[in-house]
């Protein structure tokens, strides 16, 4: 019997000088699948890891060492981790079939939010950086919209149908937010919300989304990395030494800009023992 599960790859790129990479490693945490991954603002060694069927890891040194955490948390896969980045303490977290549960102590203790959304499965969650009162959260049935810090909630009509997989908001240019789908690629909106256009020619799945410090998007997906550099106009391929295998999560580094972290599965591809 093989067991199959997923880690993290950590991958150096040289963003200043283009979109080239060197090589990626293993990190870590041995748990399980890794499904999500969040630094907390202002303290860039703390990271949290969503697991399939194994809860909410927390690591305080960059990655190297994990802890479970639970403090009421109850979902037992984790896809989505959205920090508040106006008030790092405040967290999201959510997963299969369990809505939205929120932290105000950096993910110590947790309460399960609004019941607009129990009982729904949370692909992904994303604090708006510049007016934080605004949240937005991916589900297979669509994305839904809270302008009140998660206490109420709406759909977003223009993707109602579209399976919500990743939310990215950037935080160069306000009111401007990217959501990636299951099959229908990822689109863009430079207007709070109030239209939404496709970025064409790139992945068709969108499993996460991350953007830089100079306002690059990059996106995992099953087809691997990719960049959509800001202000550009074509897909940039960032799959470099990377197995052929379903990448379903991007981080950038929030210190180390030149460093992204992603999460692939090992078992789909072979490796010497």
């Amino acid at each position: 019997m093989t067991l199959l599960r997923r880690g993290l790859l950590c991958a150096v790129l040289a963003l200043s000088g283009g979109a080239s990479a060197q090589t990626w490693k293993p990190i870590g945490p041995d748990y399980g699948t890794v499904l999500a991954l969040a630094h907390q603002p202002g303290h860039d060694a703390v990271t949290l890891a969503g697991i399939y069927f194994g809860g909410l890891y927390r690591s305080t040194d960059w990655g190297f060492t994990w802890k479970a955490i639970d403090g009421g948390f109850s979902a037992s896969s984790v896809f989505a981790i959205a920090f508040d980045p106006q008030s790092p303490q405040r967290v999201f977290a959510g997963g299969f079939t369990t809505g939205l549960w929120r932290s105000d102590d950096g993910g110590v203790t947790w309460a399960q939010g609004s019941n607009a959304l129990s009982g729904r499965t949370v692909s992904a969650a994303a604090v708006d950086p510049t007016a934080p009162s605004r949240v937005l959260v991916a589900t297979p049935e669509g994305t839904y919209e809270s302008n009140d810090r998660g206490e109420n909630w709406s759909p977003i009509a223009a993707l109602a149908g579209l399976s919500g997989r990743s939310i990215a908001f950037d935080p160069l240019r306000p009111g401007t937010v990217f959501v990636g789908t299951v099959g229908s690629g990822v689109y863009h909106s430079s207007n709070d919300g109030q239209t939404w256009s496709p970025l064409a020619g790139g992945p068709v799945t969108a499993s996460a989304l991350s953007i830089d410090a100079a306002g690059h998007l990059y996106v995992a997906g099953d087809a691997g990395v990719w960049q959509w550099p800001q202000g550009g106009t074509a897909w940039v391929d960032l799959r470099f030494n990377l197995p052929s295998a379903p990448v379903t999560g991007i981080h950038v580094h929030p210190a180390a800009p030149n460093v992204l972290f992603a999460d692939i599965d090992f078992a789909a591809h072979s490796r010497p023992r």
